[in-house]
């Protein structure tokens, strides 16, 4: 299980209600579990590596409520009116946010951060063999929990109202080369294509446009990545709802049987992007196993 940005790997351990984690979840389900710090983070810090953090950014408690624990109070796109399921009130002084808050720290992204990952993450899976592979943010399948690879660029600051990217990504989902088929020697070979327009309900934010590979010629496949099953969850109120329709379409795009879910299609409502940590992430939790036991042989 592996953590997104600006937290570690205790996101899966106890809630910050007091309530059982994934970790715990899938635990009493029969698996083992491995719980990874990324580089620069948690027990993966400074003190514990080789290599130096060249650049961090950390998230203020303002940010963490408008994204994550709050957005219904921020309404800074409409589908942010359905959040529900954060435990108590979700802002500073909470007790609840507060604990959810107290574990947020600096991390180190790009380039150096992906490179590095790849290859601690590859090292770990040799050793423990055969692995479902639950990420925040290789293996007998893979699991994204509102996973954050927007193709070509980044709308991580549209929960605080931006309506365009920042140029981000170069390989398409990374900003390191990916083994595309056709090969690549640059980026700048993946001819891009905007798809889609950016839509707004109520004056409000509701839905971007995509950056996907250009029709013509062919989408260049990610044959390695299209070996594993894929499950992608997309829960009702977060800000991923705007945008990560476009990774599924890229990936789908490069020849990746993904299946994507949205939560509410499947009766599971009103969660924010931190949905392992709400009211009903057993329901959730349970969602996520049912899957692996019917894609797993």
């Amino acid at each position: 299980m592996l953590h997104g940005g600006d937290i570690s790997g205790i996101v899966w351990l106890n809630k910050p209600d007091n309530g059982t984690g994934w970790a715990s979840f899938f635990l009493n389900k029969g698996y083992e579990v491995f719980l990874v710090d990324e580089w620069s983070v948690g027990r993966s810090g400074p003190e514990s590596t080789v290599h130096t953090a060249t650049d961090g950014s950390g998230t203020c408690y303002e940010i963490a409520e408008v994204a994550f624990s709050a957005p219904q109070l921020y309404n800074k796109y409409y589908q942010a009116r359905f959040h529900t399921q954060w435990p108590g009130n979700g802002t500073f002084g909470d007790p609840i946010f507060d604990d959810f808050f107290s574990k947020f720290g600096p991390v180190t992204l790009g380039p150096q951060a992906e490179t590095i990952m790849r290859a601690a993450m590859c090292d770990l899976l040799h050793r423990i063999g055969p692995a479902i592979f639950i990420a925040h943010s290789i293996v007998l399948a893979h699991v994204a929990v509102e996973g954050d690879q927007t193709p070509f660029g980044s709308y991580d600051n549209a929960a605080n109202g931006a309506n365009t990217s920042i140029p981000y990504r170069p390989y398409g989902i990374a900003n390191t080369p990916l083994n595309y088929n056709p090969l690549i020697t640059n980026a700048s070979q993946l001819v891009q294509a905007t798809v889609g327009t950016t839509t707004y309900t109520d004056g409000l934010l509701s839905n971007f446009s995509c950056i996907l590979q250009a029709e013509t010629p062919a989408p260049r496949q990610l044959t390695n990545i299209a070996k594993v099953p894929q499950l992608f969850i997309l829960s009702e109120a977060s800000i991923h709802i705007t945008y990560d329709h476009c990774q599924v379409s890229y990936l789908q795009q490069a020849g990746v049987n993904v299946t994507f879910t949205h939560l509410p299609g499947v009766g599971i409502k009103g969660n924010g992007h931190f949905m392992m940590l709400e009211k009903n992430s057993d329901d959730i939790a349970s969602y996520i196993n049912g899957w692996i036991q019917k894609t797993i042989k």
